[in-house]
């Protein structure tokens, strides 16, 4: 919680020193938008929100106990607050800006979409550099899997996150006995323990969240990327580097805006991911669409920002 009010107090006092005609938060809506918007009113600042998070979506998917759904239901209450009293409204997809317009009921003329960005730092790393075949060999290696199994990665500790999809994958790989092995990225015991449990280790590695470049090595030596969600605000950064990375895509009943985005590149029930798994089906190649390359979605910024400043 003390990233929140610290939060504040940084954007309260920078916005105090620098006298700006207009704040923005691009990310971080519930702790960074809430320091924005406490200083646009105080100091008379136009100011500008962007999510591309369902934080009242994600509360149905929480208990209503305990720390997690308290703090659910926290995040969902400040980022309401700051959407609907900021002077500006920013999201990322078709599906996210009709979906917040009419959840917050926002006007048009002060809310936007401007897809991704990005995060092409990943292309700057030295395991990006690496063939994929350097990349197999180095999770073999690293992650002792066997050299002719193939792997998929997926990454998750929440039930919006998909995570009954995969242990129902994980299930079937067994059932069927293909030759597949799963690398999950998680910090949560619970999935550890029913892993365990339902002795689905014996296709399945846990492990602890790592730093960017282990990221960047995990998603370039696997075959494939098990996305899943059903929420559908925004794409996930992991599926866009996924195909900076041209690691295969499994997207598993996309909504919203990641549906918007793969168009017809995803798996609509496990036996079609089963059969491209199993090399019986071809790859569904997803693209990053034309619209959102850096100088156009630059452009479309500088648009924006152009005409919240001359109103």
């Amino acid at each position: 919680f003390f990233h929140i009010p610290i939060s504040i107090v940084n954007t309260f006092i920078d916005a105090i020193l620098i006298k700006p005609d207009l704040l923005i938060c691009l990310g971080g809506v519930f702790y960074n938008g809430l320091g924005i918007l406490l200083a646009g009113k105080i100091l008379g600042v136009k100011t500008l929100v962007r999510s591309a998070e369902d934080h009242i979506g994600i509360i149905q998917f929480e208990s209503k106990f305990g720390f997690h759904g308290f703090y659910a239901r926290l995040r969902a209450f400040i980022s309401k607050l700051v959407i609907k009293n900021s002077d500006y409204f920013l999201t990322v997809g078709e599906w996210s800006i009709k979906y917040f317009r009419e959840k917050y009921k926002l006007s048009p003329s002060r809310s936007f979409m401007i897809p991704g960005p990005i995060d092409s730092s990943i292309c700057q790393r030295k395991s990006f550099l690496k063939t994929k075949e350097e990349s197999k060999k180095y999770l073999i290696n690293r992650y002792l899997l066997p050299d002719k199994q193939k792997t998929i990665l997926f990454i998750g500790s929440r039930v919006y996150k998909g995570i009954e999809n995969v242990f129902e994958l994980l299930e079937k790989i067994i059932k069927l006995n293909i030759s597949t092995n799963v690398l999950w990225i998680s910090n949560s015991s619970d999935i550890q323990k029913r892993v365990n449990a339902s002795k689905l280790n014996r296709v399945t590695k846990i492990i602890k969240p790592v730093d960017r470049e282990e990221i960047v090595n995990l998603i370039k030596g696997s075959d494939f990327l098990f996305w899943s969600t059903p929420l559908g605000v925004g794409y996930g950064q992991i599926l866009l580097e996924s195909i900076l990375c041209d690691t295969e895509i499994l997207c598993y009943q996309p909504v919203g805006d990641a549906k918007y985005l793969v168009k017809e590149k995803f798996y609509s029930n496990m036996n079609e991911v089963l059969n491209r798994i199993t090399n019986k089906t071809i790859p569904k190649k997803i693209k990053i669409p034309e619209y959102m390359k850096e100088e156009i979605l630059s452009n479309n910024y500088l648009d924006i920002f152009n005409y919240i400043l001359d109103n």
